[in-house]
């Protein structure tokens, strides 16, 4: 295949590839049932092993016996980290198994310095706290306890970062597939010899097609067809990209475990898995797509905006229930004042830039932002969750009068009718009764016409300035106005934050619902028209519900579709304007 081919391949190959291992997860948890540990890893390097060496039969003419001390120490890494691994899935579920096998990521730049000198930089120290913190929402229970699964799952994350380090210091000079092969070889050896000492092999078991499928499948696709797809694609392919698309492999094994597996995902899970996710972003790319500025940025406007309205989505459950042991002015002076610095030291290198005006620009916004907190907030406590929801995303029909009013952006028919598209579907998804006004409706109202305010005024104030700097000031602003609040009408006994089912949520709701997503939100907003992006975000909404339908057994009812597939047709009306319908033949 030609190189423009290859290059166009690559990607949807380490897709495919973090999809594959994803599914194994919960197949191998059913294997486990049948197979013995050290039989089902010795069955599936072995035949790993000969169908690569078959698929690599013209490399072996580089080959040298060197191959088989370096195959023997990669392969004996190899076998520590996923036997711990499927130990550990025997006694834990296969998401918490999944992404508590991710913090490798984390792990491997401190390793590398201790092997080859190689200092971790201030990402890694923030992927590594970020990891933590995930860690502890996934497996520590409210006595500050874990379960051996989940130890045995971290342990073999480290014997897995102990492997790419070793990897990359043997390879260098071989050819990394024919070095694979000697891997799996030997990793496959290793099974072998444990299976025979502690183990019984199931020879009736493989003959049932229970086991015998599941097996095809981890040998044939989860190993072998899988590396190769992971190979080729991290060489025509960036780094960064490659490594952020295989780090969804844990995203795909808790998505597949919870629908065909029935696991059982709380909020408090998806705030960890969302931790672990984001730390393993920040350790593999350094967050160097944010710091593009080309046209690359208008590609990325709306994935990111998706991106905070999903996210948003998944706190509604979180602030909710520490609205019952935190009062809302110390909440939000909390959640922004953790925020800013988080923001700030990733944008550190951009502080050469900053200027005066963006004191006035970012404390404009962070005045109509902090409008936008404090009147939903202050809403959510005297109303129902859905009408909050449903009265919140009111800010998509104002935004396109307010940016008319402001910067001249006249309105067409389909934004129009794209905002009452989606404030009907919106009503249909969170409304469960008829809407009485009361005190905290006409709060939450009030929050929606500073939503609007704030879409605008970042439209209009980000333009030509670097956005993560004005995000700061905006962040810290909120903090101010919070604290003033909080201060002079609140009592709060801070002691409450030591408590796991309080402080695990606000670590969600400081570093992804507030740094991470008002990042992204602010970006997508400067690169976007704000009434489109007005109507991404209301999707926060969409996710919110989608999101307890899906992990808290919410039922799925023809309204809630119904809402949907309007929410759905508002966005279709607003990005497209209907004009392939108007194409001609």
């Amino acid at each position: 295949m030609s190189p423009k081919t290859m290059k166009f391949l690559a990607k949807p190959m380490l897709f495919a590839a973090a999809l594959i291992w994803g599914t194994s997860f919960f197949i191998m948890k059913n294997a486990l049932d049948a197979v013995p540990v050290f039989f089902l890893l010795a069955i599936r390097f072995t035949a790993g092993a000969v169908l690569l060496a078959l698929a690599a039969w013209k490399r072996w003419r580089s080959f040298s016996w060197d191959y088989l001390w370096r195959g023997a120490a990669i392969g004996g890494f190899l076998f520590l980290a996923y036997s711990i691994q499927t130990f550990g899935l025997a006694l834990t579920t296969p998401s918490k198994n999944a992404f508590l096998t991710a913090v490798y990521c984390v792990i491997v730049p401190f390793l590398a310095w201790a092997v080859i000198r190689s200092k971790p930089d201030r990402y890694n120290i923030i992927a590594a706290l970020l990891c933590v913190t995930g860690v502890g929402l996934v497996s520590l229970t409210e006595g500050l306890t874990i379960n051996t699964g989940d130890l045995l799952t971290l342990v073999c994350a480290i014997f897995y970062a102990a492997h790419i380090v070793a990897v990359a210091k043997v390879s260098p000079g071989k050819d990394i597939t024919l070095l694979t092969v000697f891997q799996f070889a030997f990793a496959g050896l290793y099974a072998w010899i444990c299976g025979a000492f502690t183990e019984t092999f199931p020879a009736a078991a493989l003959a049932e097609p229970e086991v015998f499928l599941p097996m095809i499948y981890l040998c044939v696709m989860a190993t072998t067809v899988a590396l190769l797809f992971q190979n080729v694609g991290m060489v025509w392919s960036d780094p960064a990209s490659a490594s952020v698309i295989l780090s969804l492999e844990s995203v795909f094994g808790v998505l597949f475990s919870v629908l065909f597996y029935k696991d059982p995902v709380t909020g408090r899970l998806l705030a960890g898995f969302a931790l672990i996710f984001v730390a393993v972003v920040c350790s593999e790319t350094k967050f160097s797509f944010l710091g593009r500025r080309t046209l690359d940025m208008k590609k990325l406007a709306k994935p990111m905006l998706f991106a905070a309205a999903f996210f948003w989505g998944a706190s509604f459950m979180l602030m909710k229930d520490a609205l019952d042991s935190i009062p809302t002015g110390h909440l939000i002076a909390i959640r922004f004042t953790v925020g800013a610095p988080l923001v700030a030291l990733i944008a550190w290198r951009r502080w050469k830039g900053f200027s005066r005006d963006y004191l006035w620009r970012g404390g404009f916004a962070g005045l109509m932002l902090f409008g936008v907190y404090w009147a939903q907030t202050v809403g959510l406590e005297t109303t129902t969750a859905s009408n909050n929801a449903f009265l919140s995303a009111v800010y998509c029909v104002i935004v396109p009068f307010l940016a008319w009013a402001v910067d001249r952006l006249r309105p067409d028919w389909y934004d129009l009718a794209a905002a009452g598209l989606c404030i009907v579907g919106v009503g249909l998804v969170s409304l469960t009764q008829a809407i009485t006004i009361t005190s905290g409706d006409l709060y939450t109202l009030l929050g929606a016409v500073f939503c609007a305010a704030n879409i605008v005024a970042v439209a209009k104030l980000g333009r030509g300035k670097d956005v993560m700097l004005l995000t700061v000031v905006q962040l810290v602003t909120v903090g101010l106005c919070a604290w003033a609040l909080a201060l002079s009408t609140e009592t709060f006994d801070f002691a409450a934050l030591g408590q796991p089912e309080v402080l695990w949520p606000m670590l969600y709701l400081c570093a992804i619902a507030t740094a991470a997503c008002l990042a992204l939100m602010n970006l997508g907003l400067v690169w976007s028209e704000p009434s489109a992006a007005a109507l991404i975000l209301s999707l926060e909404a969409v996710f919110g519900v989608a999101l307890a339908v899906a992990f808290q057994g919410d039922p799925l009812t023809p309204r809630l579709l119904a809402g949907f597939a309007l929410i759905f047709l508002g966005v279709v009306c607003s990005e497209t304007k209907f004009t392939f319908l108007r194409k001609k033949r």
